[in-house]
C-alpha cells in the first residue's frame, strides 16, 4: 500500500515506538514519534507496583528529532512509559502544536522494540489499575480497532514518512492511526484535537466495544483514506471493527391476512450489510437491512399454519441467524350489531379481507370456544345475514366467524339480542271517491310496522266490509248507499 506524507492531517496522530536496538548494544531501547517528528518531549519510564499503580522512575530522556532512546536501564518487568510536552508542526496548517501526553504499560524487556501510541494511550486511560491495563486493556483496544491478537505495545506501526507500508502487522497498524487522525480531521470532538479523540475513544470503551455510531464515523474516516492509503487488509480491518452480526430470537408472530405488520430482529453485534431468509416468507412479506439489523414487513395475503424461518444477518466480519416462527389467519369479524325483529334477528358486521363466506353461531346461552358444538349454525355469504323462526321475547346470544376454504377464524366479540312482536303500522289512504252500485278494487293499507293479526273499523258505507288479506287490511264490496265524504277509521292488531 502507499500513503502520500502530503496528507498533513497524519501530524496529529503523533506515536512514539521503537526502531530496534540500533548498534550493537542490546541494552538500547529507542523510540520514534511520528509523521510530525515530536521534539523536546519528556520522556521517563517507570516501575509498576504489584497494586498496579505507577511506581520508581527508573530513567528519562528529551526526545530530538522525534526519536527518545532508554540505555543501560537495568530493569525488565511491568513498566509505564510516559511522553509529554513535546512540540510538532502541524504539516496541514504549519502550525506549531503541543502533543498530548502518550503513554503504554508494557511488559518490558530491555533492548527490546516497543511502541506508544494513541491506542496504547486509550488503554492507559481506561483503568487506574495499569497490571490490568497490561493483562487486559491493551488487548480491549487492539479489538475494538482490528488487531485482534496483535500486541498495540510490541508491534512497531509502519514509519508514515516513508513511500512504501506493506501489508502486515506495522502497515495495518499504520492505518489505523491515520484513521484515528482523518476521524480527529472530520470533527470526532468538539475542540478537534487528538486529546480530546482519545478521551472519547476510551469513555466508548468502558464496556470493552466501540458505540455503533462511533465505529460508523471511524469506517467513514478510513474509508476516506482509500485513494492515499491503499491496504489490502483495509476490509479486514473493517471487519474486525465492527464485528459479528449477533441477531436475537424473535416470539411467533400471529399474524392476519390483510393487515400490515413490521417486526425488526434486536442486533446486539456489529451492523449487518446484507440479510437473507430461509425458506421463502409468506407472500406479501418481505425482509431488507435496516438500520444494521434485519426487518420483516409488508402485508401477507396468503393464509398458513405456524410455520419457523431462520434469518441470517452477513458482514465482512461473519453473519449471525435468528429464527421467528410465523401464523398467518383470517381476522376476527368486528363491529357486529344486531336489528330486533318479530321471531327474527337481522346481524351485520364488518367484512374481513381474504374471507369467502362466515359463519353465525347463536344459542339461548352465552357462547365461547369451548361450547360451540351445542350452537346453532347459519352460513352466510356477505358480512350480514338474518337469523328467523326465533322465540319472541326470549334472549339470544350470537357470534361470528370468517372462513376462506377450511380455514376459520377465531371467534368475534359476543352480542345478544331479543326478537319481540312489534305492533302493526299501517299508513292512512287519500280520500276514496266511489259509484253507487259499482264494485270497488280493494284498498290496501300498507304495514311498516309487526305482522297483522286481525282488522277492524267502527263502521264503513253500506255495502263495503274490510278483512286480513295477506298479511294486510283490505276494504272492498260495493256501496249501496249515497253519502257525503266520511272519516273511517281502521285498526290493525296482532294481540
Amino acid at each position: 500500500m502507499r500513503f502520500l506524507k502530503t496528507l498533513g492531517l497524519m501530524t496529529l496522530t503523533s506515536l512514539l515506538f521503537s526502531c530496534g536496538s540500533g548498534g550493537s548494544s542490546s541494552n538500547i531501547s529507542s523510540g520514534f514519534l511520528s509523521a510530525a517528528p515530536v521534539d523536546n518531549a519528556n520522556c521517563s519510564i517507570y516501575k509498576i507496583t504489584s497494586e498496579g499503580a505507577k511506581g520508581d522512575k527508573l530513567t528519562s530522556k528529551i526526545s530530538k528529532k522525534g526519536v527518545v532512546a532508554f540505555s543501560n536501564i537495568g530493569y525488565s518487568g511491568k513498566a509505564l512509559i510516559e511522553c509529554s510536552a513535546g512540540d510538532y508542526t502541524d504539516e496541514a496548517t504549519n502550525d506549531e502544536k503541543q502533543s498530548p501526553m502518550l503513554r503504554a504499560a508494557l511488559n518490558f524487556t530491555e533492548g527490546e522494540k516497543f511502541a506508544i501510541t494513541p491506542l496504547t494511550e486509550i488503554a492507559v486511560q481506561i483503568d487506574t489499575d495499569l497490571n490490568k491495563v497490561i493483562d487486559t486493556h491493551n488487548n480491549t483496544v487492539a479489538n475494538a480497532f482490528g488487531l485482534s491478537g496483535k500486541s498495540i505495545t510490541l508491534i512497531l506501526p509502519t514509519d508514515i514518512d516513508k513511500i512504501d507500508v506493506d501489508d502486515d502487522d506495522a502497515g495495518d497498524y499504520a492505518m489505523i492511526l491515520a484513521m484515528l487522525s482523518k476521524f480527529e480531521s472530520q470533527g470526532a470532538s468538539e475542540s478537534n484535537s487528538l486529546s480530546k479523540v482519545i478521551d472519547l475513544l476510551k469513555i466508548d470503551l468502558t464496556d470493552k466495544t466501540l458505540d455503533r455510531m462511533t465505529v460508523e464515523k471511524l469506517i467513514m474516516a478510513l474509508n476516506a483514506l482509500e485513494s492515499k492509503f491503499k491496504n489490502v487488509n483495509a476490509d479486514r480491518i473493517k471487519a474486525n471493527m465492527i464485528g459479528n452480526p449477533l441477531l436475537t430470537n424473535l416470539l411467533t408472530k400471529n399474524l392476519i391476512s390483510g393487515s400490515a405488520a413490521t417486526f425488526t430482529f434486536d442486533n446486539i453485534g456489529g451492523d449487518a450489510g446484507n440479510c437473507g431468509v430461509e425458506p421463502n416468507l409468506p407472500s406479501g412479506l418481505t425482509i431488507a437491512l435496516i438500520k444494521g439489523s434485519c426487518k420483516i414487513s409488508g402485508t401477507p395475503v396468503a393464509l398458513q399454519d405456524t410455520i419457523t424461518y431462520t434469518v441470517k444477518a452477513t458482514n465482512l466480519k461473519g453473519d449471525s441467524t435468528a429464527t421467528v416462527s410465523i401464523r398467518v389467519d383470517l381476522d376476527t369479524p368486528k363491529n357486529l350489531v344486531a336489528t330486533i325483529g318479530d321471531g327474527t334477528i337481522a346481524l351485520a358486521w364488518s367484512a374481513v379481507s381474504g374471507a369467502t363466506g362466515y359463519k353465525i353461531y347463536y344459542a339461548q346461552n352465552e357462547i365461547s370456544a369451548s361450547n360451540l358444538g351445542s350452537a346453532l349454525l347459519m352460513q352466510a355469504s356477505n358480512a350480514s345475514g338474518i337469523v328467523n323462526n326465533l322465540t319472541n321475547s326470549t334472549k339470544y346470544y350470537f357470534v361470528v366467524t370468517a372462513v376462506k376454504e377450511d380455514v376459520e377464524s377465531s371467534l368475534s366479540a359476543a352480542i345478544s339480542a331479543t326478537p319481540v312482536l312489534s305492533k302493526p303500522s299501517i299508513t292512512s289512504l287519500s280520500a276514496k271517491h266511489l259509484i253507487l252500485h259499482d264494485s270497488i278494487t280493494a284498498f290496501v293499507f300498507n304495514n311498516t310496522g309487526g305482522a297483522i293479526s286481525s282488522c277492524s273499523a267502527t263502521s264503513l258505507p253500506n255495502g263495503l266490509s274490510i278483512m286480513l288479506t295477506n298479511g294486510s287490511c283490505q276494504i272492498s264490496g260495493t256501496p249501496t248507499t249515497l253519502q257525503n265524504a266520511t272519516t273511517y277509521t281502521i285498526q290493525a292488531a296482532n294481540a
